[in-house]
């Protein structure tokens, strides 16, 4: 389970320091399907993401959550598969799962 000062201490470090955490974790942003959040403007909806860990599991609130995706520069579903690939990379992956 990621540890949300854990995540707050990376993000004031770097973002290298961010993806480690993310790692050790296994937490991969990801599209979160039950979520659709309608714009009040033209009734469009926008995408909602949430940091998946191994089971299925979100641990992190949404404010923590916003201000990863934001470090790790996800805004659109086109931005998660590069900033997955990193996190999944990591020569610390998995290691405190």
């Amino acid at each position: 389970m990621v540890v949300q000062n854990e995540l707050r201490t990376a993000m004031e470090t770097s973002r290298e320091d961010l993806i480690e955490v993310l790692a050790q974790y296994q937490a991969v942003p990801v599209v979160d399907d039950g979520q659709e959040v309608s714009s009040l403007l033209g009734g469009r909806t926008n995408t909602e993401f949430k940091l998946e860990e191994p089971g299925g599991v979100e641990t992190t609130d949404r404010q923590t959550r916003q201000e990863v995706l934001e470090h790790l520069g996800v805004e659109d579903e086109q931005d998660l598969e590069p900033v997955q690939e990193e996190i999944k990379n990591h020569q610390a992956w998995g290691e405190k799962v």
